[in-house]
């Protein structure tokens, strides 16, 4: 039997809806996992607050230009869309500087954090696990980015799917007992699955505690890991999952 779980999607559209490979992705997945869709994304196409340096597009975004990217058998998935207004949603604690020293504005990362705590407060239990990952995870330079870290040739990042395929397998043998990431670190918190519960546990502990979790995070740093710099902020999310249940870089294949 396949698992349940609920597929979360969220982020900026950016240039995702310019080609079929999110859809073709999802469409992949029926063979491996029954899954319901939860969707966030922003009503402009890219953010605002933000470290890229790529020129800003200000299009706007509406529920039907997503509903008609996707194929009629991933559509009738979709539990919940949602287009949100960051102006209207509230952040809480410090806003100005960056995430350690990396580009990231503390105020971008807890708008992502704020995003993805209104789509998993959409989620009803009920699932076996879920996966989270953003809305333009098939865009070529991001993918690049992610795997760019040298890695010995055994321990390279999984595909898209053979991680899903992976995470579908180890679920019927137990229960996932961790966080568990398709990236090592750089974007470790673009594709990644737990149970429901601990996903949710993860993602309101960055929306209502991040200040918190920063200060743990820059003091860990110094008192341990001296050589290895402050510049990823995703390196912030590993630490924290590190410390709550654990946190696994999925590399090996099912047979």
């Amino acid at each position: 039997m396949k698992p349940k779980v609920a597929f979360l999607i969220r982020g900026h559209i950016r240039n995702s809806l310019r080609n079929r490979k999110l859809n073709n992705f999802l469409l992949s997945c029926q063979d491996i996992i029954d899954f319901d869709l939860y969707i966030q994304t922003w009503n402009k196409k890219e953010a605002f607050k933000s470290w890229r340096n790529s020129k800003i597009e200000k299009l706007s975004v509406n529920d039907e230009q997503v509903l008609s990217y996707f194929d009629d058998s991933i559509k009738s998935k979709i539990k919940s869309l949602l287009v949100l207004d960051d102006s209207k949603l509230e952040l809480h604690g410090n806003l100005e500087g960056k995430i350690g020293t990396s580009r990231c504005p503390t105020i971008g990362w807890k708008y992502m954090w704020a995003g993805m705590y209104q789509n998993i407060s959409q989620v009803s239990n009920g699932y076996d696990f879920a996966v989270n990952t953003r809305f333009d995870i098939f865009n070529n330079n991001l993918d690049h980015f992610c795997r760019s870290p040298k890695h010995e040739k055994w321990i390279k990042p999984l595909s898209h799917l053979d991680f899903v395929k992976t995470i579908a397998s180890s679920h019927s043998k137990k229960s996932l007992s961790s966080t568990c990431s398709l990236y090592e670190e750089y974007g470790c918190d673009n594709f990644f699955c737990s149970t429901l519960d601990h996903m949710r546990f993860v993602i309101e502990s960055f929306h209502f505690n991040l200040d918190e979790i920063l200060k743990d995070w820059v003091a860990s740093n110094f008192c341990f890991y001296q050589d290895r710099p402050l510049k990823n902020q995703e390196s912030c999310f590993k630490f924290f999952c590190q410390n709550n249940k654990g946190f696994e870089f999925i590399f090996k294949k099912v047979p």
